[in-house]
């Protein structure tokens, strides 16, 4: 009896640690990634905004449309959206709370105040479920400000009258007309630092002389300017304290995330000043002898990528100069002699997936996977040495970004790599006038039609703005495709996230690539998922308003509470 009681001790000490060991399947990983989503589903915002650029007490009107973040679905777990317009020195100016309409449609406005100083502002926005998440996924991107006088021609000219070693930072700044003349001012006035003054003189040529201590010149850091000019009329304008002449910083990113020893490894790299702004510079990679390996320039917004062979035991540097002329050094990353990386090509129909190893790396069996969204699209145990290369039809699955992962058999993570399924066409829109031409003031009638490809009728959930084209400048930075395949997916700031879905620019496709190889994904963890470890909501999505307060009497004494 006694040995009896030992033996199911011993198997119930055991059994636990046997699910680590476990080769799951590719329909075991499928079932759980779907329990994950069926237990924690989660929201995507895509704001669709009038136009790019207001003036102050314009109104900013825009709709917002809510859908499943894994199949983009139109959903309506939250009955609340909040949209949010915020300045440069991170103060909501604007903010609006929406709800469905009768059509279950979320639409509303933002009122801009009077007096608004031009400049980038930010437009947020979420719902208080979205906010719960650990990696909380508010839709955010930028809208331009203008100047209220002469709007659409004047702006400010920044440069900078000393380097960045020296203990400040002295500005110097113009006012420009469309003519590229000058516009002479005769009083100005800085804040910086939420309301602080900031030390400011007009120079003999009228030109804003400005000096700003170092340690305020940090990431996206701005100054205030009110600005009269010599026939009174005024200006109020938010102005970057960036100027090309500050410090600068390089990342590497190694594709599959190492550098392995003797064997062919494709670098990418992000170049930022210190504002957090992109920059173009030209780099060279040194060996411990100093000779040249390889030379690259930035190809898109400060990213870019050179090729080389490391060597085992060898340390590497990379020489960097930007177009002002500045030079710095940068260390590589160490160099491993027993890692694995994730190789990621792209092609015009498919995509390739394949295992690089360093030198030394073990013989052993490693778990690829593959999915987009938590659609699965691959589950495969390889052996390390093998050489396999998998095959991705792009026209299989959907769209967006595909995140490829390599576990050991205790499910922790080896590499990581991105690709992208691009977009395929499925509707067109027809827009039809009931005239050829229109004499002024006359009504316009336009029918819109949508079909899918073979022409057929098909529901459809549209926004569309009409603005005067000589008044505004149509936006082309931002759509409802980059919001949903790209931007929303990936960690950090990107810039100009529709130009990565050009297809028939070649450079577009290139830019992408470095994207993905820089920006990490920002979804669920998968091998917690596979191990059954799932993320669990802390709190219901938002479904009504809710009031509380201290009731007071006429002494302020509380009474009770509601």
């Amino acid at each position: 009896m006694y040995k009896i009681i030992c033996s199911l001790i011993l198997i119930l000490l055991v059994v636990p640690s046997l699910p680590a060991q476990e080769k799951v399947s590719f329909d075991t990983i499928t079932s759980r990634m779907a329990e994950q989503l069926n237990m924690y589903p989660k929201e995507k915002l895509h704001i669709h905004i009038d136009r790019s650029c207001y003036l102050p007490g314009d109104t900013l009107w825009f709709k917002a449309y809510m859908v499943n973040a894994s199949s983009h679905i139109p959903i309506r777990l939250s009955r609340y959206v909040y949209v949010e317009l915020v300045n440069p020195e991170n103060e909501t100016v604007g903010r609006a709370k929406v709800r469905p309409d009768d059509m279950n449609q979320f639409h509303g406005y933002i009122s801009l105040p009077e007096g608004l100083p031009g400049g980038k502002y930010a437009l947020l926005a979420y719902t208080r479920y979205m906010l719960s998440e650990k990696n909380q996924l508010v839709f955010k991107r930028e809208v331009c400000i203008a100047m209220a006088s002469n709007w659409e021609t004047t702006h400010l000219k920044a440069c900078s009258k000393t380097s960045s070693h020296e203990e400040n930072t002295e500005l110097q700044l113009q006012l420009w007309n469309n003519r590229q003349e000058q516009i002479p001012l005769k009083k100005v006035k800085a804040v910086c630092d939420k309301g602080k003054a900031v030390s400011v003189k007009l120079d003999k040529e009228k030109k804003i002389e400005l000096s700003i201590r170092n340690k305020k010149v940090t990431p996206d850091a701005c100054v205030r300017l009110d600005m009269t000019d010599v026939r009174n009329n005024t200006f109020r304008q938010y102005a970057a304290i960036s100027t090309g002449m500050e410090d600068y910083d390089v990342t590497f990113y190694p594709e599959g995330g190492h550098l392995l020893a003797d064997t062919p490894c494709r670098t990418a790299y992000k170049v930022l000043d210190v504002s957090g702004n992109s920059i173009d510079a030209t780099l060279q990679l040194i060996d411990e002898q100093g000779n040249v390996m390889a030379e690259s320039k930035t190809l898109y917004a400060g990213m870019g990528a050179f090729t080389f062979t490391p060597k085992s035991g060898k340390k590497y540097s990379v020489q960097v100069l930007n177009k002002q002329g500045i030079r710095k050094i940068f260390e590589l990353p160490q160099v491993q002699e027993s890692a694995y990386g994730i190789v990621v090509q792209s092609r015009k129909q498919d995509i390739q997936i394949s295992i690089n190893s360093a030198l030394h790396s073990p013989h052993e069996k490693l778990l690829l996977l593959a999915h987009v969204r938590g659609k699965m699209i691959c589950a495969r145990w390889l052996l390390s040495d093998k050489g396999d290369i998998i095959t991705i039809a792009k026209d299989q699955y959907p769209s967006g970004i595909v995140q490829c992962l390599l576990l050991d058999k205790n499910y922790n993570v080896l590499s990581e790599r991105l690709g992208f399924i691009p977009y395929r066409k499925t509707i067109v829109c027809k827009m039809e006038n009931d005239k050829n031409s229109y004499g002024k003031r006359t009504p316009v009638r336009t029918s819109l039609l949508l079909t899918d490809m073979n022409g057929n009728p098909v529901k459809g959930n549209l926004s569309v703005a009409i603005t005067d084209k000589s008044m505004a400048v149509a936006d082309t930075t931002h759509s409802i495709l980059s919001t949903l395949l790209l931007s929303s997916e990936l960690k950090g700031r990107i810039e100009t996230p529709s130009f990565y879905l050009q297809t028939d620019n070649p450079e577009a496709e290139k830019a992408l690539d470095l994207l993905l190889m820089i920006h990490g994904w920002k979804r669920y963890r998968l091998p917690e998922i596979i191990k059954g470890n799932f993320e669990r909501p802390v709190m219901e999505p938002e479904k009504f308003t809710s009031l509380s307060g201290r009731l007071k009497n006429e002494k302020g004494e509380g009474k009770s509470r509601y």
